[in-house]
């Protein structure tokens, strides 16, 4: 039977147990008496197998002479003491239980582990005391690390560092072969790897040799992933796109290797799988991508940006391309486009480019406005181009934001967001101060903001707050201001009226319309108007 902790865990060196206060137990009276039959651990728990464990049970059996008893039990530990001089400290303690007689069919458990990752990997020596419930300050029995061997020196570590790394699966998929000559110029290396015990973080590292049939030549590193986190046991493929090129490559039958790494601890190897444990890995047939693609895309960047107001976002954008043919006459291709935001993962399409011609290695770029195909919100993007022969459905080439930095991170806006906003002014009218003591309970306060070219669609939100506050509290967008640049009789009013008695200062936050971007904060900083305004309610503001 397990028995329920009456306490949370304590931390080590905070809540030290005085067992000086405990003081020895009285002398039991003849009618009863209270020992510990036995004691022994079990479920010891070492996913990672170095030794430490990170969760037991530690069963006991007690006794009593006569009749029942109600008693608790309380757990103390410390670090391993062989000289016995240092001072356990409380780990828990049970709720109250009931023991009966002398059976030896009664034992009971409960489940040991380090309750912090502060506490580190090293031996404990624990301390199992037996109170009365009905008098706590009568110790009935106890064993001690120097009593017990089992209770001493105890290896463990916490929970969140016995973590261990298996792999559940590998496979490949997705190869090409363009020319269809046997050799692939692509592939995908997927993998399912689980983590025992929780999770951990891990990298992985590809090396390659020449096929070797006697299995005795020496590998050479090729590629390492990122650090990437392992959780439980539950299916989580991952794989990963093996470049392969003419610096690389040449075409011929390769030997592979799959090692994961410990990320904290590059030394421990969870995984190794080679050619010479997996035939999926040996005499993999392989031709660089230049021998198998007969058109490709040589590179892409981006040219032409637009970005009035010089914040780092475009509005307008020219996706080039430089497209390769390597073999036999010109070929006419075009491109499919898509996008997706940074950090997602799903590449949405984005439209399709007129067919052009493309001539053997020559430099005859071609330049896609991307910004005419869509209009991009304030935000970084990502890009990725499906390269077509006329005619055909079939991608014979590709770049993305994994195989192109250029692709990657790209900052887009909308044309109205190049215009810059400014507050011409702000001031108070129609001030209600019904006794005269300089505190308003209706005031309406007005705003005229400009913007620099032409005119646009703003959303404005005022908030508020005490002077001595640092923090405003901001109401709702109001309905659509059209602003025009130069005007000053497009100003916005808003009343602010029954305020608890203080003062107040005032901001407003403004955005353009169809964007979540606060392109524009004018405060009690900017304008003394909207500073120190004295606020009361309609009940506080009487009559003089």
């Amino acid at each position: 039977m397990k028995i329920v902790l009456r306490h949370s865990y304590l931390l080590l060196l905070l809540l030290p147990l005085f067992l000086s206060h405990c003081g020895k137990a009285s002398e039991p009276t003849p009618a009863q008496v209270v020992t510990i039959a036995d004691m022994w651990v079990g479920n010891l728990t070492d996913y990672d197998q170095d030794g430490y464990y990170s969760f037991f049970n530690l069963y006991f059996d007690l006794n009593v002479n006569r009749e029942s008893k109600e008693v608790f039990v309380l757990l103390a530990i410390r670090f391993y003491d062989s000289a016995d001089t240092a001072t356990y400290y409380e780990l828990f303690t049970t709720e109250s239980f009931t023991i009966e007689g002398n059976s030896s069919d009664d034992a009971l458990f409960v489940d040991v582990e380090l309750p912090s990752n502060a506490f580190p990997a090293a031996g404990y020596d624990f301390l199992f005391l037996v109170f009365d419930s009905n008098d706590p300050i009568q110790r009935l029995a106890e064993l001690s690390a120097t009593d017990q061997e089992l209770l001493s020196n105890v290896p463990l570590e916490h929970i969140d560092n016995d973590v261990a790394v298996t792999i559940g699966n590998m496979w490949i998929s997705d190869t090409v072969d363009t020319d269809g000559d046997g050799y692939y110029s692509s592939f995908h290396l997927n993998f399912d790897l689980n983590a025992t015990g929780g999770s951990k973080e891990v990298f992985v590292m590809l090396a390659r040799r020449f096929y070797d049939p006697n299995d005795t030549e020496p590998y050479i590193e090729y590629f390492t992933s990122a650090d990437f986190t392992v959780t439980g046991n539950e299916l989580d493929v991952k794989y990963f796109i093996i470049p392969i090129s003419e610096a690389d490559f040449s075409q011929a039958g390769y030997d592979f290797l799959f090692i994961v790494f410990d990320s904290s601890d590059p030394e421990v190897r969870w995984v190794e799988v080679s050619a010479g444990t997996s035939p999926m890995l040996r005499n993999f047939l392989i031709e660089p991508t230049e021998t198998d693609n007969k058109i490709w895309i040589y590179d892409s960047w981006f040219e032409d940006e637009i970005d009035l107001d010089e914040d780092g976002y475009n509005s307008q954008a020219m996706l080039v391309l430089d497209v390769d043919e390597e073999n036999g006459p010109d070929e006419d291709v075009y491109v499919d486009i898509s996008y997706r935001t940074s950090g997602t993962t799903t590449y949405m399409s984005l439209g399709t480019t007129e067919v052009f011609t493309v001539t053997r290695e020559d430099y005859d770029p071609i330049g896609i406005e991307v910004t005419k195909y869509h209009n991009f919100n304030h935000g970084s993007y990502d890009f990725k181009i499906d390269l077509k022969f006329d005619g055909y459905n079939i991608i014979e080439d590709w770049m993305d934001a994994s195989t192109d930095s250029d692709l990657s991170g790209v900052q887009l806006e909308l044309a109205s967001d190049e215009q810059e906003l400014s507050v011409w002014d702000a001031w108070l009218s129609n001030v209600f101060d019904n006794d005269s003591d300089s505190y308003y309970y209706w005031v309406i306060v007005t705003i005229d903001i400009d913007v620099d070219i032409g005119e646009t669609d703003v959303l404005l939100r005022p908030g508020y707050k005490l002077s001595n506050e640092s923090v405003y509290t901001f109401s709702d967008f109001t309905d659509t201001l059209h602003v025009i640049s130069g005007s000053h009789t497009d100003d916005e009013s808003y009343i602010f009226k029954n305020f608890n008695y203080g003062i107040y200062d005032i901001s407003f936050e403004i955005s353009f319309l169809g964007s979540d971007v606060v392109q524009l904060v004018y405060d009690a900083t900017d304008d003394p108007d909207l500073a120190n305004i004295r606020l009361e309610n309609w009940s506080q503001d009487g009559r003089p």
